[in-house]
């Protein structure tokens, strides 16, 4: 299910301590709109799906430093993977 995608997902970004993250799945394709039309059914086969994965990364006990030099403590960090469905 899309639930056990983004739980997988999840379950990575922890490793890496990543605890907060924006998880979208969707597709380009018209007949998956929603991107539930064609997650696991006969139709959704062969369509291109996107997972976007976002979240807002604190650099560790360096965010300490760059905070009293006035630059930001945290950047923005962001990945897709397209495949196609099968």
């Amino acid at each position: 299910t899309m639930a056990d995608v983004e739980q997988i997902i999840e379950d990575r970004l922890a490793l890496s301590s990543i605890e907060d993250s924006d998880i979208v799945i969707s597709s380009a394709d018209p007949a998956c709109s929603p991107v539930t039309n064609c997650f696991h059914t006969e139709d959704g086969y062969g369509r291109e799906m996107t997972v976007s994965v976002s979240t807002e990364y604190r650099m560790g006990l360096v965010h300490v430093l760059l905070g009293w030099a006035g630059v930001p403590t945290t950047i923005d960090i962001a990945t897709e993977a397209t495949m196609r469905h099968e």
